[in-house]
């Protein structure tokens, strides 16, 4: 088995991930909540590379996704695909999660997905949140 030298453990991606550097947010505490999430049998993770789509399920085939990215943008591209087929292949209809970055929401339309977006306010930083539903 040939192992990946640039595999990060979980507990790295989610030291080094973009979105908790962003929030000031003490990355031990995250990925605490993170386990303790996976436990309550509420939420589910899949991971592809050094990314973490940690997601929630609401209703048959539909589901909340939240990010945690610890790779290149271009490698975040590849993963967001994997983790779309992935999600297709679970029978999810449609995958919906908030972000503040207009680069994710060109990406997720890049796809060929039918993709919504519905501007829902400001975050705590003052930067303009979106919700992004992708149906798949």
């Amino acid at each position: 088995m040939k192992i990946n030298p640039n595999r990060m453990s979980t507990q790295d991606i989610v030291r080094n991930a973009d979105e908790v550097r962003k929030s000031g947010l003490d990355w031990k505490k995250v990925y605490v909540l993170l386990r303790h999430s996976l436990e309550s049998g509420q939420y589910r993770m899949m991971r592809c590379n050094n990314t973490l789509f940690w997601y929630r399920i609401d209703k048959k085939g539909e589901a909340q996704i939240f990010l945690l990215n610890a790779d290149s943008p271009r490698k975040l591209i590849r993963n967001f695909q994997e983790f779309g087929k992935a999600m297709v292949n679970s029978g999810f209809k449609k995958i919906y999660g908030i972000t503040t970055d207009q680069k994710i929401i060109q990406a997720l339309r890049s796809f060929g997905y039918s993709t919504d977006v519905e501007h829902i306010g400001e975050d705590e930083n003052g930067q303009e949140q979106y919700k992004v539903t992708v149906n798949v």
